[in-house]
């Protein structure tokens, strides 16, 4: 900075001026002149901040990631009790369209658990739109998860598991397109299992969101057998696979009040009106 050196003070202002590192560059203003002080120093340190600012907010954000990768650990399971405590954990159930009540069973021929399905009329009063329930309950009778399916819900909460107390715990979600899926998730919105594979036939396959198996079942004759890895929630895997079930079997029923649950059944050419029994007098 230029100064006269008359002035008191003046070489204060110089010094100050030189200590900074501010240079003076002249800018002509009509019949004035006057000088511009660029201070680098400044400017160095203004992008220095500027460069801290973002990688500080690049740091949260991958923070608030592996907070919500953290969270299915932290997600208490939907049935402790039948926790996978060892290597595997291979099962036995019959399931067929008479059969509404079965045992779990074990290798050994030991029950782990028992599985009662319910199919009350959603227009009872009552049922509030109840289409059917599926309790999973241990060998006391205890009830342990139930599989909740509503004739009218919301897209993608058709099929809730509930907990002993009735508590929400979960969806399980269908996905017709392009593949036929299920996808179980947290009422959090944590993804939880994808069920893949041929439902149809209920060979199916569980798999984490990392991608890895951790359950699979067949069915041979009206019997199913499956086979559940260690640490994993057995009731979980139970309580999806029959909600899988469930809904295909009320999707696919004729005129069934419960369409909101799935797609409509196929038109089988007949008309387009009619009540349950128009559509079997075309000829």
């Amino acid at each position: 900075m230029q100064v006269a050196w008359n002035m008191r003070g003046a070489w204060l202002l110089q010094a100050d001026s030189e200590a900074s590192g501010c240079a003076d560059f002249p800018v002509a203003v009509g019949r004035t002149s006057s000088y511009v002080v660029p201070c680098y120093p400044e400017n160095g340190q203004a992008l220095l901040l500027l460069l801290l600012l973002c990688a500080a907010i690049t740091s949260i954000m991958c923070m608030f990631a592996f907070f919500r990768e953290d969270k299915e650990e932290q997600i208490m399971p939907l049935c402790p009790q039948l926790l996978v405590s060892e290597p595997h954990f291979t099962f036995h159930m019959p399931l067929g369209p008479n059969v509404d009540s079965m045992e779990v069973t074990d290798d050994s021929n030991r029950s782990r658990c028992k599985i009662i399905m319910d199919w009350p009329d959603p227009f009872m009063p009552g049922t509030s739109g109840v289409a059917a329930a599926v309790r999973l309950q241990n060998g006391m009778g205890d009830l342990l998860a139930t599989v909740v399916a509503r004739n009218v819900a919301m897209q993608g909460q058709g099929l809730a598991l509930c907990r002993s107390g009735r508590e929400i715990f979960g969806f399980v979600e269908p996905e017709m397109h392009p593949h036929r899926r299920y996808h179980v998730r947290h009422r959090t919105g944590v993804h939880l299992l994808t069920l893949i594979g041929d439902f149809s036939t209920m060979d199916i396959e569980a798999v984490n969101p990392v991608g890895s198996k951790v359950a699979s079942m067949s069915k041979i004759g009206n019997e199913c057998c499956g086979k559940i890895l260690q640490h994993v929630d057995a009731g979980l895997i139970l309580c999806s696979i029959l909600a899988t079930y469930v809904h295909r079997r009320l999707s696919t029923t004729i005129a069934s009040p419960t369409a909101g649950l799935g797609p409509p059944p196929p038109d089988d050419g007949g008309g387009g009106s009619g009540g349950g029994g128009g559509g079997m007098g075309g000829g």
